[in-house]
């Protein structure tokens, strides 16, 4: 699986979210316009045992 890293909303928006172990999901944040991820941590740190989903919510143009 490929490390993003940086993902950069240059319009848009998206949800990232988990899911519990009940199946819910549970939104941890939004990103909106000109808003910046950085998805280091996972890059770095492989033991790390959670997935996070990404969605988008509106019409959204990425640069990774």
């Amino acid at each position: 699986m490929d490390c993003t890293g940086l993902l950069l909303v240059r319009h848009g928006q998206l949800r990232a979210y988990i899911l519990s172990d009940e199946g819910r999901e549970i939104t941890i944040y939004r990103l909106f316009d000109r808003d910046m991820c950085l998805f280091s941590a996972s890059c770095i740190m492989r033991s790390i045992q959670f997935d996070v989903t990404i969605e988008t919510e509106k019409n959204a143009q990425l640069q990774r």
